[in-house]
């Protein structure tokens, strides 16, 4: 086959067949581009292997740290504030070889301002430096930083606890304790010089036990306000361990101990302590063993009246603390004795019934001549009544028996008489009659201390008529 050119088309000749065909231009084209192609790779692979051109890479959140901290603390000055929120980040530009162009990532660039180049407190603005392990540092951006710097400050503060809540009732606090009792901060000066405290708060609601943990402490003002501690050196440690002693509670009554005996007259009607319980702590143990808290002994020998004293109990000893007054180991209990007659209940057998206006002539027999008494009184009424001071008379009217009427009954009231002898120094207040129709009589009287005190006579007898049988004379 021969290939002809004209001016205008490319043709082949078939020598089997001597015929001309066009040659396909859309064929040339491709043709060429390929060729094209061939040559812009060489061409690349030239530039790239053999003269390696230059690239800007920027690199974008890298940290600020800084450099010459200990020159700064020699000084005795510090950055003011959160210096890690201050420094922030900043965006680095790199130049590097197109070869190493994606080798340039952020852990292979530091960036730093020098604080051990500052001499005193104040404002200051630092230049921000950059290095990468790859290519050379172009530019950064921010390229300054401003710090403000105060002087440094050291001091120590007391630790206290504010308490949220309250232990639940039947628990109390017996003891406190820190791990330390005091805090040293360090930090900016006009920060420092605000706290006059740091405080940790115990939760109380829930502790029912002894407990021992940390808490995190916060630094206070005078206002009370919380002082934030950013720009604090590394000597700053924001917890504490707290401990508290937990021990249950009880209310126990104080118990009167008597000593000595009354006369037969006497008795004692009540002693009644002042305060008649306290609310105490202690172990679960020594709680559950007391059902009282006695005071000492009261000797009431001799005593005819109402007294008051006082006795001391020695908490100490008993293992418990007062409540009320945790420091006070003796509590003083006022007693207020009342002593009063013994009330008794007395029988005076066989009282003669006497017969107003008899006869001289006249016999009679009387249904029952005497009767008894059952007297309800103070005791020294029966000592009055005994010795004559008091007298007690029954008797009965003589009634009218018509004549000749010997052998037949009539009934007689019984009427009574009570009197005093001229000597007494009592007098018959008043005379009544209560519901059970017995007579109570009072009497009023001096005792030895010149007061003027009451005593009752209650009185029962048999109020039954008494039969006369006249059996001679007549009236």
């Amino acid at each position: 086959m021969a290939r002809k050119n004209d001016a205008s088309v490319d043709v082949y000749e078939d020598s089997s067949t001597s015929a001309k065909k066009p040659f396909p231009s859309k064929f040339r084209i491709i043709l060429r581009i390929a060729i094209s192609l061939i040559f812009a790779l060489i061409l690349w692979g030239y530039v790239m292997t053999t003269i390696n051109p230059e690239r800007i890479r920027e690199v974008d959140g890298i940290a600020v740290t800084t450099v010459g901290d200990s020159d700064l603390l020699t000084r005795q000055l510090v950055v003011k504030g959160d210096i890690a929120s201050i420094l922030g980040t900043v965006s680095v530009r790199v130049q590097t070889d197109v070869n190493h162009y994606f080798d340039v990532t952020a852990d292979k660039i530091t960036a730093r301002v020098n604080i051990g180049d500052i001499m005193e407190a104040g404002v200051v603005t630092l230049k921000v430096s950059a290095e990468t392990s790859i290519g050379t540092i172009e530019s950064v951006t921010p390229s300054t930083i401003t710090l403000e710097v105060d002087n440094l400050e050291t001091k120590s503060v007391p630790i206290e606890a504010a308490y949220s809540g309250a232990l639940p009732e039947g628990y109390y606090c017996a003891d406190t304790s820190f791990g330390n009792d005091a805090l040293t901060i360090s930090g900016p000066k006009t920060i420092v010089d605000r706290v006059i405290k740091a405080v940790c708060t115990i939760p109380l609601s829930d502790k029912t036990e002894t407990f021992s943990r940390t808490y995190e402490l916060v630094l206070v003002d005078s206002a009370g306000d919380i002082v934030e501690t950013t720009g604090f050196t590394s000597a700053f440690t924001p917890t504490v361990i707290f401990s508290m002693e937990i021990k249950r509670t009880m209310t126990i009554p104080i118990e009167v101990l008597i000593a000595g005996t009354l006369t037969d007259a006497y008795e004692l009607v009540e002693a009644v302590p002042q305060p008649s319980s306290i609310v105490v702590a202690g172990d679960e143990d020594v709680l559950n063993s007391l059902t009282s808290i006695k005071t000492g002994y009261i000797d009431i020998t001799g005593y005819n009246n109402d007294f008051v004293t006082t006795t001391r109990i020695n908490l100490s000893v008993l293992g418990v603390t007062l409540i009320s007054n945790p420091s006070q180991t003796d509590l003083t209990v006022s007693v207020n004795l009342k002593i009063d007659e013994k009330t008794i209940t007395h029988t005076l057998y066989d009282q003669e019934i006497s017969v107003e206006n008899s006869p001289d002539d006249v016999e009679y027999i009387m249904s029952r001549n005497t009767l008894d008494a059952m007297c309800t009184m103070d005791y020294s009424l029966l000592m009055a009544i005994e010795t004559g001071e008091i007298k007690l008379a029954w008797s009965i009217e003589m009634p009218s028996i018509p004549n000749n009427s010997n052998g037949q009954m009539f009934y007689a009231d019984l009427q009574f008489k009570l009197s005093l002898s001229e000597d007494s120094d009592m007098i018959i207040a008043k005379q009544t009659i209560n519901s059970d129709g017995d007579l109570v009589t009072t009497f009023q009287l001096y005792n030895d201390d010149g007061e003027l005190i009451e005593r009752t006579l209650i009185l029962s007898w048999d109020r039954t008529p008494i039969g006369i049988t006249l059996t001679s004379g007549s009236i």
